[in-house]
């Protein structure tokens, strides 16, 4: 993936290109991520979050910059740092693969730029947008560009850098979370075709990676709140019990009783019919020339919920296709000469922010 700033919104210059956080903002929280150099590779140097005050952002749209601001007026002394790489919402973003004709890498902005409105509901006047190019497998196309367009509302964009510069933080990139997360979970250099599967708290990102690049991205309203919600109404238990039994019990420890395996499966069936809806998608709709795509040949799962007890198997019967944990670390180093200091469960928290880590290093 490349090394493109999110829209060029101000390219740093050079004394300013150290090393950067990983900053992923969502709803509920923000993540961080610092890495430094280490032999064969890097390590975690540290990591924290922090909740989103309610109501401050919403479907990934900041509501209350002045309340955000409040909450993390003190970011900056955790970071370490004050450049970070952030994440844009799935939930506001577009991404469209396209062609067009070849062209010197000077002109494929102005290209692209010039025929925006052809693929997204926004003029451009009132976007921002960055690309990934596809490396052209196919002979008959060496005349042609395979592109990854990522585009976001300006107006988006511009309340996120106004939290930023408030709390004294200087974004050296902007990336949609989906391509961040690419680049934590999926092996560099790996040129196979990937379903990435973010099970958050209110929501699950559902993204293709073709070639290193994602290509489709999608986010449903199914999240592990509801799982929780379910569970907790179901069994009359407490918030925080309910979750402990959704991690600990989940589809495996919940079928040998009556309450929890249907309270479970009744938000379950509905992501995985969701994430099959994308599947067939993929598998059903030709490319430009008519082709078939690429078949997937894994879904890779991270997020706060993925490693509920059967998930994966569950997910893996369902849509008759692998369906694995996430290796977050798996561009870090290797985990046969490193510990980190985070649990396998908890890194899947953060494999956006990681990846946002990993964009000027990887």
């Amino acid at each position: 993936m490349k090394k493109g700033v999110f829209h060029r919104i101000f390219p740093p210059p050079k004394f300013l290109q150290m090393r950067t956080a990983g900053l992923d903002i969502s709803d509920h929280s923000i993540r961080y991520v610092n890495l430094i150099g280490a032999r064969n590779g890097f390590k975690i140097a540290s990591f924290g979050a922090r909740r989103v005050p309610d109501g401050t952002i919403e479907s990934g749209e900041v509501k209350d910059i002045d309340g955000l601001v409040k909450a993390f007026n003190g970011l900056k002394a955790d970071l370490g740092t004050a450049f970070v790489n952030v994440s844009l919402p799935e939930e506001r973003a577009y991404i469209v693969k396209l062609r067009t004709p070849r062209l010197k890498r000077a002109e494929i902005r102005t290209g692209l730029d010039l025929q925006l409105s052809e693929h997204v509901p926004l003029s451009s006047s009132e976007a921002v947008f960055d690309y990934d190019l596809l490396g052209n497998q196919n002979k008959k196309r060496r005349g042609y560009l395979d592109v990854a367009l990522s585009v976001m509302p300006r107006s988006s964009v511009e309340k996120y850098l106004a939290f930023l510069s408030r709390i004294k933080l200087l974004p050296m990139a902007f990336e949609i979370e989906a391509q961040a997360t690419a680049r934590a979970v999926i092996p560099k250099g790996d040129q196979g075709t990937f379903m990435i599967v973010d099970l958050g708290e209110t929501r699950t990102g559902i993204s293709v990676v073709e070639r290193e690049v994602v290509v489709l991205s999608s986010s449903v309203n199914i999240g592990g709140q509801l799982i929780t919600v379910s569970i907790q109404k179901a069994l009359s238990v407490s918030f925080e019990e309910a979750e402990r039994i959704k991690i600990e019990k989940g589809l495996t420890g919940g079928k040998q009783d009556d309450r929890l395996f249907p309270a479970i499966m009744s938000v379950v069936a509905a992501l995985r019919d969701e994430i099959g809806k994308h599947f067939m998608y993929w598998h059903t709709h030709k490319d430009q020339d008519g082709e078939s795509h690429p078949p997937i040949e894994k879904i890779i799962l991270c997020g706060g919920n993925a490693p509920m007890h059967g998930l994966g198997d569950y997910l893996s019967s369902g849509l008759s296709m692998e369906a694995e944990l996430a290796n977050v670390m798996v561009n870090i180093r290797s985990l046969d000469e490193y510990i980190p200091d985070i649990n396998f469960n908890e890194s899947l928290r953060y494999a956006t922010a990681i990846g946002l880590a990993l964009r000027d290093i990887s």
